[in-house]
């Protein structure tokens, strides 16, 4: 299952790519991020291949801009969620959590990108069945997209329907109806689906 990705702007990195990779033009001057190109597999399904470069994107921000900086944070993100797509949810986890430590750190508790983060670990958590534990970070983003986009935005859809998912998965499904179905017809959210 697909996680939602920070909403922050991606930072341009400029790194000769992966020589390994098939289908991928050379690098040139004007060649792509390897954060974009890794998108660009991602996108393709290409998870596999893509996670070399989200882990060079990764290294690159690190060493350019340092660990507590918005651009280290986003390609923590990408990386968990590439890792979190191939099932590899175990090693995810560590990365999501710090993407989330960063942004926390950047932008307080009550920013959208923070919401999108707490909304991203719970996600690789649930994929694990680690439900009791996916639930407060699920509440958390929604409170803050409540909060910041009100009642009625698609994001606070999603978000209910999230923490809904969870809840049935925890055998709380009264609690779970009782949840506001915001924005039912939003990409065509189904109740107890999580994404």
């Amino acid at each position: 299952k697909r996680v939602l990705l920070l909403a922050s702007a991606i930072s341009v990195w400029q790194a000769p790519l992966c020589a390994s990779l098939p289908d991928v033009p050379a690098p040139s001057p004007a060649a792509p991020s390897p954060i974009s190109q890794a998108d660009t597999l991602n996108d393709q399904g290409r998870y596999a291949d893509a996670e070399p470069l989200y882990r060079q994107a990764l290294q690159q921000s690190r060493q350019a801009s340092g660990e507590n900086k918005p651009e280290t944070a986003q390609a923590y993100d990408a990386l968990a969620s590439n890792l979190s797509l191939q099932g590899k949810y175990a090693e995810a986890d560590g990365y999501f959590r710090k993407s989330l430590g960063i942004v926390r750190t950047l932008l307080g508790d009550n920013n959208v990108t923070t919401a999108a983060s707490y909304n991203n670990l719970a996600a690789n958590l649930y994929a694990q069945q680690r439900f009791a534990e996916a639930e407060p970070l699920y509440r958390r983003a929604l409170d803050i997209e409540v909060k910041l986009l009100g009642a009625s935005h698609p994001d606070v859809a999603t978000a209910s329907n999230n923490l809904a998912a969870n809840l049935t998965e925890l055998g709380r499904n009264k609690e779970a109806d009782e949840l506001p179905l915001t924005a039912p017809a939003i990409d065509g959210a189904t109740r107890g689906t999580a994404r």
